[in-house]
């Protein structure tokens, strides 16, 4: 029988019987303390899968929105088409529609269509006004202007200058009324800004109620199609 007396012979004892030492290990640690390594190993192993899990995640995820904004600038650029589409279809029907009954402007506001003026008439105008200095921008537009009507009320000449839009804007008022006050600067004659649209936006709307301008209402082509 082995004696044991000091704390030396103790750890002697236990270094020489490793199955003492196991012993003493687990009455001291208990069971937990024992386990923890091993609950450690099993944490580690599981928050690595994790994390792989994650980065092969982040990677379908990262392809995905790399997919999807491509289909999203594809889907962009067809409804930029289409809406560009659209608008040259609508600029057609509404330009369409206005040559075809261009006389229908002066009879609604009581007067007697005439004609309508050239180009060729329209560009002589834009050189008189230039007296022999080169075109303005505004010239050039005026002389490329959407319709000028000679229209007659009674025996007096006048003369409607007239913007085609489906949508009337700012910028088809504001040509309408550069090209009225031109005409009616180099001939004397009432000249009437107007605009040929199927609609018109706000500020295009408190124009034509304030009296700016006058409106010629087009058809809607979309109510037609319904019909």
């Amino acid at each position: 029988m082995t004696l044991i007396n000091t704390p030396e012979e103790v750890l002697r004892a236990l270094r020489e019987n490793p199955e003492w030492r196991e012993a003493v290990r687990a009455q001291i640690l208990g069971d937990e303390l024992l386990n923890l390594p091993a609950a450690l190993q099993a944490l580690t192993e599981t928050v690595n899968r994790f994390v792989a899990r994650q980065e092969q995640f982040n990677e379908k995820q990262e392809q995905f929105n790399d997919e999807q904004r491509g289909f999203n600038r594809n889907v962009l650029i067809k409804f930029d088409r289409m809406e560009g589409d659209s608008s040259r279809l609508k600029a057609y029907y509404s330009r369409r529609e206005i040559a075809e009954a261009a006389e229908f402007i002066p009879q609604d506001m009581g007067w007697e269509y005439e004609r309508n003026l050239t180009r060729g008439e329209l560009g002589s105008i834009a050189l008189d006004v230039a007296a022999g200095q080169p075109l303005s921008d505004d010239l050039k537009s005026f002389r490329r202007a959407d319709i000028v009507i000679l229209a007659r009320d009674g025996r007096e000449a006048k003369y409607l200058a007239v913007e085609v839009s489906y949508t009337a804007d700012q910028r088809d008022t504001k040509r309408a009324i550069r090209n009225a006050r031109i005409l009616t600067e180099q001939t004397s004659h009432t000249s009437i800004p107007v605009i040929a649209s199927v609609r018109n936006t706000r500020e295009v709307q408190e124009e034509v109620d304030a009296g700016q301008v006058y409106w010629h209402q087009l058809p809607d082509r979309d109510s037609q199609d319904q019909e």
